[in-house]
């Protein structure tokens, strides 16, 4: 099975939440990635990259267990 039907038969599993998350990240895929970052950006980038090097951080698979609402 080819990766595009192996895509197509996951999708016919998920819940239409989950197609909307799914959608909202094939949509970033498809964006223009190689924007210049802001100075912000930048400082967050670099925060995030400390916190991870000091061990801050909370796997996908952990927080993706849990419904959160907002």
């Amino acid at each position: 099975m080819g990766v595009r039907e192996e895509l197509l038969k996951i999708m016919e599993t998920l819940n239409e939440e989950d197609l909307e998350e799914l959608l909202e990240y094939a949509r970033w895929l498809q964006a223009d990635k190689f924007e210049e970052l802001t100075k912000e950006e930048y400082r967050e980038l670099e925060e995030a990259e400390a916190e991870v090097a000091r061990g801050e951080v909370v796997p996908w698979r952990a927080i993706r267990r849990t419904k959160v609402s907002g």
